[in-house]
């Protein structure tokens, strides 16, 4: 894949994500969105552009199907948690989630963080190149980055599916020690595994 054409795909998958995200993150709270990923509508035919995942979800062609999986996951737990103490203990396990997925991508794929983005060595994650390293980040910050990242290793690496793998195995820790935090059970369509964690439409538990 040429550098334009990732570019020009890139960039159409950030625009996209900027409008589901502006359209849901304007209360400023650190829970949940008001246009969530909840209820991800079910396609039979996905649009131009788009291909269609396990569970009937249609995706941009930049956006890995485990991926959105995940941010599924996230928005489902933040969004029916109130408490702060659980909120912020849950910013805590997404951003140790995230810090996983960097690491375990940059490894694998030997590229360094996305364009426009910068290594924390505090975090281990990447951030928005205007966001300071130790500045305190919510659930659409964190939500934004790690769409960000996730586009950008599964577009970039000649093995896309391997990303996938491992964005499978960020949604089973994340989900596992969410249900443990929260007392939920699995977002809808996800199916859980022996030992509570949480797995995307159509895929194992291994």
């Amino acid at each position: 894949m040429s550098n334009g054409k990732h570019s020009r795909k890139f960039k159409a998958f950030l625009l996209t994500v900027g409008l589901l995200l502006g359209l849901g993150l304007g209360a400023g709270r650190s829970g949940g969105l008001e246009v969530s990923f909840n209820n991800p509508p079910q396609e039979k035919n996905c649009t131009k552009g788009k291909r269609p995942c396990p569970g009937g979800v249609c995706v941009d062609k930049s956006e890995p199907c485990d991926g959105r999986q995940y941010l599924i996951a996230t928005d489902y737990y933040f969004s029916r948690t109130k408490d702060p103490k659980k909120v912020e203990a849950l910013l805590g396990l997404m951003q140790g989630q995230m810090k996983e997925f960097t690491s375990s991508a940059q490894k694998l794929t030997s590229l360094g963080c996305p364009p426009g983005m910068i290594l924390c060595p505090n975090t281990g994650s990447c951030v928005n190149s205007a966001t300071k390293c130790n500045s305190h980040q919510g659930f659409k910050e964190l939500s934004i980055a790690f769409q960000k990242e996730a586009s950008y290793y599964f577009t970039n690496w000649k093995q896309p599916e391997a990303v996938e793998a491992l964005l499978r195995d960020r949604l089973k820790d994340f989900t596992l020690g969410a249900r443990k935090l929260t007392g939920l059970g699995c977002p809808p369509n996800q199916r859980e595994c022996p030992g509570g964690s949480c797995v995307s439409p159509g895929r194992g538990c291994d």
